[in-house]
């Protein structure tokens, strides 16, 4: 942040209903593919899909294919890994290094082996099989932690369905089964994902029973779990797609419930304790993901392929949970111009999906007077229809830069949680902090020297 003489700068935070077609973009259809399976982003953001086929091949094939501008174009990095062709397989990126593991031959048989590359899918060493690997599965989970661990969770086996946990530390060389039966019941197509701070969740897939809504959580590499949610309130479902955000929010896309394939989104926290719809249907079709959604490193979601029912999808679908606009507009009159600059920034972190305007409104006179300027924001949470309308009113002459601000809010629920101020010397005298909303509440913060910036946020209660 710049501090200014002549300035103000404002946030105002607001839920738009992301997930809508205004923010997801289909960046490609690719038609070669016949078939789509587990993708897994690279530390530069580029992307590989492993075992896909193409129209002049049966399927599965243990082709190799990479994305490198965020699955806009695709290029056949390897027409024929190391590794058997195979389905319901599980794939990871641990310390520069791809994994893919297990899954299941054309013939129905179950694999258990692990293969790595370390030059992003060109080549392939076999690291584990046999009798020193986890035991052969399919349709299960496997996740990469921040220790250099990687764990196999669940799935299909050759005579039940399992929710055992096994661990390697050299990179699938060798396996140690940590848990044999897992408090969570035996599962596959379920997804698995690791939260910012290390945790683990299991949610959702198909038991012997039903499918599954429940959400699992270890915070202790997957030695002990917890229940977090019995029945989650998005509908039981498998083939979800599962991606975790910064500070242990995650979202949900899709999968298939008793109905058929979905496209709603959620967006979970606190261990998947916490759930909020984003949105109900979104831009791109109902289907099944699995293993085909991925987050890069600059937030943006990545979903490729799936099914719809019996139909294979090609298509790529991508959301850039943060993007940045700015615009600006000048007014001149005979004794004022007045300089309004609007950034608006839309991310997905922590425990919500908000839209951040900043306006930065300069003025410059030429004698001494008063200038009023006004700006208004509009705010509809992500669960209900509550609006809040904030609005500010800056005083400014030459000899004074900064007179006063006066905050006046309504809104029908929520609280003002913080506002803050920067200044270049001094300090604010009075700032707002857990002050209940209330209709047309008025607050005043006042100072001395020049005020940069105050932010407002609201809080659910």
């Amino acid at each position: 942040m710049v501090p200014t003489r002549h300035g103000l700068l404002f946030l105002a935070v607001s839920l738009p209903e992301v997930g809508g077609a205004a923010f997801w973009k289909k960046v490609a259809d690719v038609a070669v593919w016949k078939d789509t399976f587990p993708i897994v982003a690279l530390q530069d953001d580029s992307i590989l899909m492993l075992g896909g086929c193409n129209q002049s091949t049966s399927c599965p094939q243990s082709q190799v294919w990479k994305s490198s501008d965020g699955g806009s174009s695709w290029k056949l990095r390897n027409p024929s890994a190391g590794w058997k062709a195979r389905t319901k397989h599980s794939v990871a990126w641990l310390n520069s290094t791809v994994l893919i593991f297990g899954g299941m031959l054309a013939t129905g048989g179950l694999l258990n082996d692990v293969w790595a590359s370390h030059d992003a899918g060109l080549s392939w060493t076999r690291q584990a099989t046999g009798a020193s690997s986890f035991s052969a599965r399919a349709a299960f989970g496997a996740i990469s932690l921040g220790s250099g661990r990687i764990v196999v969770l669940g799935g299909s086996g050759s005579l039940q369905l399992l929710n055992d946990v096994w661990s390697s530390n050299n990179k699938g060389v060798t396996w140690t089964r940590e848990v044999a039966n897992a408090p969570w019941a035996p599962r596959l197509r379920f997804s698995v994902v690791v939260l910012s701070s290390g945790a683990v969740l299991v949610l959702g897939g198909l038991s012997d029973e039903s499918l599954l809504s429940d959400v699992w959580s270890s915070v202790d590499n997957c030695a002990t779990w917890a229940l977090q949610s019995a029945v989650a309130p998005w509908s039981a479902r498998a083939h979800v797609g599962v991606v975790a955000l910064d500070g242990d929010s995650i979202l949900l896309f899709g999968g298939a419930d008793a109905t058929g394939p979905l496209n709603d989104v959620w967006r979970g926290s606190r261990l998947g304790r916490v759930w909020h719809p984003v949105v109900g249907s979104s831009a791109w079709p109902t289907r099944g993901i699995s293993g085909g959604v991925s987050r890069l490193s600059d937030n943006t979601v990545v979903i490729v392929g799936g099914q719809k029912g019996g139909t294979v999808l090609t298509d790529v679908w991508r959301i850039a949970t943060t993007t940045t606009t700015t615009t600006s507009t000048t007014m001149t009159t005979n004794t004022t111009t007045t300089t309004t600059t609007h950034t608006t920034i839309t991310t997905i972190a922590r425990r919500r999906v908000t839209t951040t305007t900043l306006t930065m409104i300069t003025t410059a006179t030429t004698a001494t007077h008063t200038t009023t300027t006004t700006t208004s924001s509009t705010t509809t949470t992500g669960r209900s229809s509550t609006m809040s309308t904030t609005t500010i009113t800056h005083f400014m002459t030459t000899n004074r830069p900064f007179l006063g601000l006066t905050v006046s809010t309504s809104s029908s629920q929520g609280r003002l949680v913080s506002s803050g101020a920067a200044t270049t010397t001094g300090r604010v005298t009075s700032v707002i902090s857990e002050a209940p909303m209330v209709a047309n509440a008025t607050r005043t913060i006042a100072d001395t020297t020049t005020l940069t910036a105050t932010t407002l946020q609201k809080k659910h209660v």
